[in-house]
């Protein structure tokens, strides 16, 4: 009697969520047609850029991607169709734990409509032309992000999945400032930047508040133990608001999902929420509500300015500019920004204010090669000092399109054949533009071969804010 061999069998079943999305496809396409692998997800829906090649298999396409899709997330079906959306109070909202048990999950719901992108993303709006190949044709999408939830239509309004990092990192910039900040975000969209900062610096605000309460807790039995009187400083820290958001947008349909979505995640009272062009949410907030620091203003002007609206003045210390075909050329804006009544004024010259000037965080596309960083610093530097995209200009106040004489050099005609590379080198030498405004590149994707967006991270310099004229300094008349 011989021993029989022990074999284990484990049956398992083999579907589409065994294969990768490429492998799905390849195996459906005819041979000689490459099958696309990046897409999109938005919520329940699927965005896919497909080439001329696919044009005749985009439906193919579409339905094996949906099928594929919903394979991986297990046939789960989005809140809509299981439960009734419930409006997120601003206790809950500003913490992040309420929305429901899809909350945190919804970028993970099974998938109901695929999009093709038919043209480029572009015009005042960016939003581009789709074609639904695939699904229901539903634009009403939910995302969340950083714990807020986002709810958008994605044929009308902009929206890219793929900067959840970058979102992140700005946030994170923000809110980790040294200083009590204040966000101006003229390309807001439906919020990916402005609701999220909001948040953050909310949940900062507590526990600082939590803080101040300990140590003041510790003082007052201190004190008691030694028979002095406890002291009650900084309890109403949490009355002051630790940051200030101002978004704007174009499109006003960005601009009706952003406050419903400020509403809906309780941040409302802390954003400030206008439809207008970028030029007019620079000028409205830099222009007419800028001012000092108020720690500042306290210390060596000892009066705080007052802001019509907020009742304290406004100090803007981050703008970001997510908008990368055009958002350099809106700059010049920035030039000039600081108010003369304001300007403190010792021995006759202008106090210098240093690291208080606001930081920029500028977005732009650039060459995807080694002179990609130095094309885009160059493009900033000549909107922020009025150098026109030839190079050339003999007058510095001809130069500056909105008429302020500022000193932006000399620079010489330069030929057709030498622009470029050089040009760029020339315009960065000349201006000391990284220098001074201690500028750098951060590489944050590539959107196509030999195309890289990236954003520019610079602090206004401080020659650029100060009024073109002068007056006075107070008492030199007396």
């Amino acid at each position: 009697e011989t021993e029989s061999e022990l074999v284990d069998i484990e049956s398992f079943t083999v579907g589409l969520a065994t294969w990768r999305v490429e492998e799905v496809l390849a195996a459906v396409l005819p041979r000689g047609v490459q099958a696309p692998v990046a897409f999109e997800r938005v919520g329940h829906l699927a965005h896919i850029n497909l080439r001329f090649c696919h044009e005749h298999f985009k439906h193919l396409i579409g339905a094996t991607l949906l099928k594929k899709l919903n394979a991986d997330c297990g046939g789960r079906r989005p809140p809509a169709e299981q439960e009734p959306r419930r409006k997120i109070s601003r206790t809950s909202g500003g913490s992040g734990d309420a929305g429901g048990a899809w909350r945190g999950r919804e970028n993970d719901l099974s998938v109901r409509t695929v999009v093709n992108k038919k043209g480029i993303t572009g015009g005042a709006f960016r939003t581009f032309e789709m074609d639904v190949i695939a699904g229901d044709p539903d634009f009403e999408c939910c995302v969340t992000q950083q714990g807020i939830r986002f709810e958008l239509d994605f044929s009308r309004v902009y929206w890219n999945s793929r900067l959840e990092n970058e979102h992140a990192r700005v946030v994170q910039i923000v809110v980790g400032s040294s200083v009590r900040p204040t966000l101006l975000d003229p390309f807001a969209g439906v919020g990916p930047f402005a609701l999220p900062t909001a948040r953050f610096m909310r949940l900062k605000e507590r526990a600082i508040l939590r803080a101040q309460r300990r140590s003041d807790h510790r003082e007052d039995t201190d004190g008691a133990a030694g028979g002095n009187t406890p002291s009650r400083r900084g309890g109403d820290i949490g009355s002051e608001k630790v940051c200030r958001v101002f978004a704007g947008d174009l499109n006003p349909v960005s601009v009706e999902y952003l406050k419903r979505n400020a509403e809906q995640n309780g941040l409302e009272q802390d954003v400030e929420i206008h439809c207008e062009c970028a030029r007019e949410s620079l000028r409205r907030v830099l222009r007419e509500r800028f001012s000092l620091h108020r720690s500042l203003v306290q210390r060596r002007c000892k009066v705080r300015p007052k802001d019509p609206v907020h009742g304290d003045a406004v100090h803007v210390t981050h703008i970001v500019m997510n908008f990368p075909s055009g958002a350099p050329e809106f700059l010049n804006e920035l030039r000039g920004v600081l108010p003369t009544d304001c300007l403190k004024y010792e021995g006759g010259e202008v106090v210098q204010w240093g690291k208080m000037m606001p930081t920029v965080m500028c977005y732009c596309f650039a060459r995807d090669e080694e002179g990609g960083p130095k094309q885009a610093l160059a493009r900033v530097a000549r909107a922020l000092y009025c150098i026109p995209p030839n190079g050339a200009y003999s007058n510095p106040q001809n130069a500056c399109s909105n008429g302020d004489d500022i000193d932006c050099g000399n620079f010489a005609i330069v030929p057709e054949a030498e622009r470029g590379r050089v040009d760029d080198a020339k315009v960065l030498e000349e201006t000391k533009f990284v220098e001074r405004a201690r500028a750098k590149v951060h590489a944050v994707r590539n959107v196509a071969p030999g195309k890289a967006h990236v954003c520019i991270q610079f602090e206004l310099p401080i020659e650029l804010a100060q009024p073109s004229s002068n007056p006075e300094p107070p008492g030199t008349n007396d």
